[in-house]
């Protein structure tokens, strides 16, 4: 029986079965690093100032590597229940993964911008739902064999003043955007 293994964001498989024609190895792609190089692959022009703002994961670090404090735009990104569903008697399996990443920024209009060009990879108005450019069923080409793609069908994006303040004192506003993830792991 295959098992999904679920640490700080990460998955792998370990198939317990060693039958010739099945997997051999573990899993090697990351689901923190597809994510984040899908994100890193979003046109940077797109967003507020032309700069794709950093994106950590879970939760914002309060100073940078150099040691100021992190100030708005930026994208959190973190997953939340899976759900793990036979496909057949081979061992291969659908998992299901709530995938949210929320963008802060000082202004509403500043958020906007960032979520289309994380849903769509196009700008504020110009995204056209179905195509796949961004994030809105898209896909994470960075997860190899076992694992692959199947689908990232959005959830929501809601938007709301954040419980962060800028540095001028004034609320963050942000958005949440949420798809569910379905990931193909063959045994």
């Amino acid at each position: 029986m295959s098992r999904l293994c679920f640490s700080n964001g990460e998955l792998a498989t370990k198939p317990s079965s060693q039958r010739k024609g099945h997997y051999q190895g573990v899993a090697t792609t990351s689901l923190t690093s597809a994510v984040k190089t899908k994100y890193e692959a979003l046109t940077a022009a797109l967003f507020p100032s032309s700069s794709r703002p950093a994106i950590y994961f879970d939760e914002p670090p309060a100073t940078d590597s150099a040691g100021a404090q992190v100030r708005p735009p930026y994208v959190v990104f973190s997953t939340q229940t899976q759900e793990t569903k036979p496909l057949d008697f081979e061992r291969n399996n659908l998992v299901t993964i709530r995938l949210i990443l929320e963008a802060f920024a000082t202004t509403l209009a500043n958020v906007d911008t960032v979520v289309s060009a994380v849903r769509f990879n196009a700008a504020l108005g110009a995204g056209v739902v179905g195509v796949g450019a961004g994030f809105d069923y898209g896909s994470l080409s960075d997860l190899t064999t076992p694992r692959s793609t199947l689908q990232i069908v959005p959830v929501g994006e809601p938007r709301r003043l954040a419980d962060r303040l800028d540095k001028d004192g004034a609320r963050v506003h942000a958005a949440r955007m949420e798809w569910k993830l379905t990931v193909l792991e063959l045994s």
